[in-house]
């Protein structure tokens, strides 16, 4: 009899709730509003959608699922409350703390979901107690805010187009847009040509053929070596002049002791000439 009396009170109950839910479950509605899906540096806790109660009623959005990567995840109530209020917005983020840490600042309803965004694109779908679709968004990578700094927004002209823009999480979109980060300009420096001396001196002397280029790792500038005069780029030339220098001494100092030999021989017969008279 008990048993009976206590199930008649959960029938009762359930049915008081199902009736208190029927205002925010009517009209409800809700798009998808913003996506930050590659935030600046380290994507993993920072990511984060926005979306915007477009109905009549409030939404139990903690009832409700986000769809993504072939499952349903739970959608969690961190601050602001469970019910998402008509024309209001609200964050799901994927680390709710991290959120906060990233956006101090932000005092809207906060929500968290354990979902994954790619940064490559993937499709987005706000679903209802019943799993029913609400929204669905199909991002792509193409459409901007690939890690420098932009969300994607939904366009307010109503025709579900995003773009990128600064990110505001929990207000209208914005109107301006971070700049896409863009390569550093590469410049060209053409190093001094050295004196032959100079080059001599360092032990750095070049072919006069061929030219070195080097390049540099840090600053990305190319540094450019001139070819350097025939003179320095003759090795050993010093070694040279002094082997033909020796040459030149000791063929002079051979002619002279051949002279010397040949006129003492010619003395010789002058003295010898008187004894053969």
């Amino acid at each position: 009899m008990m048993t009976g009396v206590m199930n008649k009170i959960f029938q009762i109950r359930n049915a008081a709730i199902a009736l208190l839910l029927v205002p925010f479950i009517a009209n409800a509605q809700a798009v998808i509003t913003e996506i930050m899906y590659d935030p600046p540096g380290v994507d993993s806790g920072h990511e984060w959608i926005e979306v915007y109660n477009t109905g009549t009623s409030s939404i139990l959005l903690t009832s409700w699922k986000v769809y993504e990567g072939d499952a349903n995840h739970n959608i969690i109530a961190v601050s602001g409350g469970s019910l998402l209020a008509p024309d209001t917005y609200a964050v799901i983020a994927s680390n709710a703390t991290k959120f906060q840490t990233d956006h101090p600042d932000y005092v809207g309803a906060l929500f968290h979901s354990a979902f994954e965004l790619d940064n490559g694109g993937a499709t987005l779908t706000l679903r209802d107690k019943s799993l029913i679709a609400i929204d669905t968004v199909s991002y792509d990578s193409a459409w901007g805010g690939l890690g420098d700094g932009n969300s994607l927004q939904r366009a307010p002209d109503d025709t579900g187009q995003f773009v990128p823009h600064a990110p505001t999480p929990g207000a209208t979109m914005s109107t301006t847009m971070i700049a896409p980060r863009t390569a550093p300009i590469t410049t060209s420096k053409k190093a001094p040509i050295k004196s032959p001396n100079e080059a001599a001196d360092q032990g750095k002397v070049k072919s006069s053929s061929q030219a070195q280029v080097r390049a540099s790792n840090d600053a990305g500038n190319m540094a450019v070596v001139e070819p350097q005069t025939a003179a320095a780029a003759a090795p050993g030339i010093d070694a040279y002049w002094f082997f033909a220098l020796a040459a030149v001494v000791l063929f002079t100092i051979a002619v002279i002791a051949s002279a010397r030999h040949v006129k003492k021989n010619e003395w010789d017969i002058v003295e010898e000439s008187p004894e053969d008279v």
